[in-house]
């Protein structure tokens, strides 16, 4: 039976691992909604995290995004430290 790889194994592997661009991948609704006038905008997820690491806790935007949050659904049993991650995350993609 051949043996199985582990993902530990296979990451290695991986161009970004390795230092080399990761090629650009192009989903095709995306060239639909291009074609038809819509600008799509690729974002690294990298970039995602960076912003919500360097967003202050008191961020405006995220405080109104984590009341929303609130308001929408029950958060009791949720770390705070979890919900404000999400409430930056909901803030920190938009572009500009």
């Amino acid at each position: 039976m051949p043996r199985r790889k582990r993902a530990a194994e296979s990451a290695h592997r991986c161009n970004w691992c390795r230092g080399r661009q990761p090629s650009n991948t192009v989903r095709y609704s995306e060239k639909l909604l291009e074609a038809s006038g819509i600008s799509v905008e690729t974002l690294d997820l990298s970039e995602v995290l960076g912003r919500i690491g360097r967003m202050k806790d008191n961020d405006e935007h995220a405080v109104r995004k984590l009341q929303a949050i609130q308001k929408y659904v029950s958060t009791s049993g949720v770390p705070q430290p979890a919900l404000l991650k999400m409430a930056k995350l909901g803030r920190s993609w938009k572009i500009g």
